[in-house]
This record gives C-alpha cells, structure tokens and sequence, in this order.
C-alpha cells in the first residue's frame, strides 16, 4: 500500500532511475554515432512529451480550478439581486466547507486538550 513516508516505494523507483540512468549512459559511450543519435533523437522527443502533457495537464487542473470556484460566485450574484439562499446549492457548499468546520473543530479539541493537561 502507498502512503506518506513510504520508503521502500521510493528506495525502489530511485534505484530504478539509478540502474537506467547507468545503462544508457553506457550505451552511448559504446554504440555507433548512428545509434547514439537515434537513442538522443528518441530522449528528445520523450522529454518534449512529458513537458507538452505537463502543461497540458496543469492547464486542466487550472480550468477545472477556476470553475470550482468561479460557480459559487455567480451564484452569488443571483443571491444577492433576489435577497433569497434558494439558489445556493446545498450539497456544494456543505462538501466546500466541511473540511474547513473540521480543521478548525480539530483545533478546538486540541486546545481544549492542551488547557486540560495544564490544570491537570
């Protein structure tokens, strides 16, 4: 199982990247010119697709971001022209906001905890 702090998972790929890196750095100290720049050529077009669905990705993730947040608002606006929480969607705002509730519930415990073992 993957989890924080999971060492053997990070021991293993490292390793990994090690073994490869290794070998391919022999292969081309000891292959053929024509086989070194295929190899280089196909490195090349590896680390431009990974940059390409990088940005790809992260523009996704900005998008999706923006929506999150930007759909509430114009809500709001329709809130604040009818003076009525009608339109305000339950079930987005309670999943928006409970982690917050629970954050600050935790915190709340903590001192509470804390203030116990001193009077203690």
């Amino acid at each position: 199982m993957v989890h924080q702090h999971n060492l053997l998972v990070i021991t293993i790929n490292g390793g990994g990247l090690f073994i490869d890196t290794v070998y391919l750095l022999l292969f081309l100290i000891y292959s053929a010119r024509k086989q070194r720049i295929k190899v280089l050529l196909i490195l090349l077009d590896e680390i431009v697709f990974a940059g390409v669905l990088s940005a790809l990705c992260c523009s996704i993730a900005i998008v999706g971001n923006i929506m999150m947040y930007a759909a509430p608002l114009s809500v709001m606006k329709l809130v604040i022209m009818t003076k009525s929480v009608e339109y305000i969607p339950f079930l987005n705002t309670r999943f928006r906001y409970h982690r917050n509730w629970k954050s600050k519930r935790s915190q709340l415990v903590k001192k509470k905890l804390v203030e116990e073992r001193r009077s203690a």
